[in-house]
C-alpha cells in the first residue's frame, strides 16, 4: 500500500488491504456541520423538527441554544468519512450492508466541527464469489 495526502491509504486490492488486519487506520476528516446542511438533510427526509431547523426558536428555547444536527445526518457523514480512510483500486463498487448497536449520545450543534472516525476496529468476510464484507466498528 501507500499513503496519500492527509494519511489516505491506497491499496491495489482487497488482499493488500487484508496487510492492515491488526493495525490502525488512519483517522478521517472533521467535518463541519452546517446549518444549511442540516436545512437540506430535514428537506431530504422531511424530518422538520424546529430543533432542527428553527434558528430563532433553537437558540430561545433548545437546551443547547442551537439547532442540532438530526442524528441520522451525523450517522450519514460516515459514507464520505471512510473514503477519507482508504481506497482499494480493485473494488468495483461498495455498498453499505447495514448498521449495529447505533445510538447518538451527544446532540451535534450547528457549525460545530463534529464528527470524525478515530478509533475503529475492522474485519474482512469473504462471501461467495468475489464478493467480501468489510465490517466496521467505529466510535
Amino acid at each position: 500500500y501507500k499513503r496519500g495526502k492527509m494519511g489516505k491509504l491506497y491499496f491495489e486490492n482487497l488482499s493488500a488491504f487484508q496487510s492492515m488486519l491488526g493495525k490502525p487506520l488512519p483517522h478521517s476528516r472533521w467535518v463541519t456541520v452546517t446549518q444549511d446542511m442540516i436545512h437540506n438533510f430535514a428537506k431530504a427526509t422531511l424530518d422538520v423538527q424546529w430543533v432542527h431547523v428553527d434558528v430563532e426558536c433553537a437558540r430561545k428555547e433548545s437546551p443547547f441554544k442551537s439547532t442540532i444536527a438530526h442524528g441520522f445526518m451525523s450517522l450519514s457523514l460516515l459514507s464520505r468519512m471512510l473514503m477519507d480512510l482508504f481506497s482499494i483500486k480493485s473494488e468495483r463498487m461498495s455498498l453499505n450492508y447495514g448498521l449495529n448497536k447505533v445510538c447518538f449520545p451527544h446532540p451535534v450543534p450547528e457549525q460545530s466541527i463534529s464528527v470524525a472516525i478515530c478509533h475503529q476496529k475492522y474485519r474482512i468476510s469473504a462471501r461467495k464469489g468475489k464478493d467480501y464484507i468489510l465490517m466496521y466498528c467505529c466510535y
